[in-house]
């Protein structure tokens, strides 16, 4: 019942309310476990539980490394995103001068990842969602060759442009280790960075009106 992407109103052990950067920084800690509240509005509202003393440290850990990503990707937010210059299956360029203004959502994928791909026929009702909206981009982000992504999308309909970007960039420069995963960029800020289809969604939804 918790989603750290969400849009959410984040309280302390205390009920006091906190901010997301502080809501982050106590969970990155391994003491807090995140708990949903039930309200009666359509904002989510997470309190954080204490954890007693009394806990081994093996737990601890396994409770760091469940929220480990969602801290990572928290931790992205307002970031510049290394310089790119992505050039699509079509020849069309990606970069930081020709998208300025424009909100790009990234996916980050590759063929093998069977996640990645049954998120695709829902990634592509959301493109035609948003197709009336020239300020907002759609681009794809796979770590095969071109060559291997040609003959991928000969059997498979993907509405986002898709780019062959090297291992280097996505897991050094960027740091993403988890497929798939969904990275909103205006003017070389990094906005938000999500896991799935569904949250990505949402997000866009509180960035633009479709």
């Amino acid at each position: 019942h918790v989603n750290l992407s969400d849009n959410f109103v984040g309280y302390d052990e205390n009920n006091k309310l906190l901010n997301r950067k502080d809501f982050f920084s106590r969970i990155a800690l391994g003491y807090y476990l995140p708990i949903s509240l039930e309200t009666q509005d359509s904002i989510k509202h997470y309190k954080l539980y204490e954890i007693t003393t009394a806990v081994d440290s093996e737990l601890r850990d396994n409770i760091k490394n469940m929220f480990k990503q969602d801290v990572k990707f928290f931790n992205m937010e307002g970031k510049t995103i290394p310089k790119f210059d992505f050039i699509d299956l079509n020849g069309n360029a990606y970069n930081l001068d020709n998208s300025k203004n424009q909100l790009i959502a990234l996916k980050f994928w590759f063929i093998g990842c069977g996640a990645c791909i049954e998120e695709m026929p829902a990634l592509n009702k959301l493109v035609a969602k948003y197709s009336k909206r020239p300020n907002v981009k759609f681009l794809s982000l796979a770590t095969d060759s071109k060559k291997q992504l040609q003959q991928f999308f000969r059997k498979t309909d993907f509405s986002y442009a898709t780019a062959s970007v090297s291992d280097d960039y996505v897991v050094n420069e960027l740091g993403i280790e988890a497929f798939p995963t969904h990275m909103l960029v205006k003017n070389g800020k990094i906005l938000r960075v999500i896991s799935t289809e569904k949250q990505l969604e949402d997000v866009l939804l509180r960035q633009v009106k479709p």
